[in-house]
């Protein structure tokens, strides 16, 4: 399943950079395991996305990084070496597109 994002999405990165991820389509997974969703800044996830739909931070880093080479960067800044990290997209910020 693919989704894409069609509002600006809740979380911990700067408001300038959770609105590149509108027009994003990226391809949900299921998490293998507890742990995984750490927030942006460090600490837990942002809970309105809780049981949002779940997108690899490896696969939506790459395509972040063709539409806004600035967001991307940002975002590795604050990661660091932890690409097994999962986003979680509230539901009501994204559109199913199959």
């Amino acid at each position: 399943m693919r989704i894409r994002i069609v509002k600006v999405p809740s979380g911990q990165a700067p408001d300038w950079v959770r609105q590149e991820w509108i027009g994003m389509e990226l391809s949900v997974v299921v998490p293998k395991g507890p742990g995984l969703f750490l927030g942006a800044r460090g600490g837990h996830h942002d809970s309105r996305n809780v049981n949002g739909h779940v997108v690899t931070l490896v696969d939506a880093l790459t395509a972040l990084r063709v539409k806004s080479p600035k967001a991307a960067e940002w975002w590795d800044d604050c990661l660091g070496p932890h690409r097994e990290r999962m986003l979680v997209f509230a539901r009501e910020v994204c559109e199913v597109i199959v």
